[in-house]
């Protein structure tokens, strides 16, 4: 009797080879990491664009609310918060609830503010004196913010103008 060449069953039950699992195991590691990375990417560039929405519009309230009380407005920035202060007993005071009160920008982010084309230091808390201040009669201290992520070098950037008007700065900067 001579003996039965192996059957197709049996070639396909002996497995994968060492070589054909890290094969699989490296593709597999590859796209995963090339995924987050692009997830990643996409999501800080929305991150920075959610927060320099959230300031425009934080800036434009404080500037509307200065005209309809007849009173100053301070804007305060500092590296990863923002507020917003009003003058009483002669000094600037932080509003502490409300809409106005203190924001903290996400992680990975920071703030940076430019006023006539010279960087401001951002100062350690929000208390003291505002970096801009919306005044009354719709005007505003001109500025332009740099929403920046921590690490890379995605960017978004705003500017307030003289008049009032807080925009997002697109295009080539």
């Amino acid at each position: 009797m001579t003996a039965a060449p192996p059957s197709d069953a049996s070639r396909i039950a002996r497995g994968f080879s060492l070589v054909e699992v890290l094969v699989v195991v490296a593709v597999v590691a590859i796209g995963t990491g090339i995924a987050v990375v692009a997830v990643r990417g996409v999501g800080i560039e929305r991150t920075l664009e959610r927060e320099a929405r959230r300031f425009a519009d934080f800036g434009r309230l404080a500037c509307e609310r200065a005209v309809a009380t007849g009173r100053e407005h301070g804007l305060h920035v500092a590296e990863t918060r923002y507020g917003v202060s009003l003058v009483r007993r002669g000094a600037w005071v932080l509003e502490r609830t409300g809409a106005l009160a203190p924001h903290a920008v996400a992680d990975g982010v920071r703030l940076r503010l430019v006023r006539d084309g010279i960087e401001i230091v951002p100062a350690a808390t929000l208390d003291g004196d505002p970096e801009l201040v919306c005044l009354p009669s719709g005007e505003l201290t001109p500025f332009e913010l740099i929403v920046a992520a921590t690490a890379g070098g995605a960017e978004e950037r705003i500017r307030g103008r003289f008049d009032g008007r807080i925009e997002r700065i697109e295009g080539p900067r």
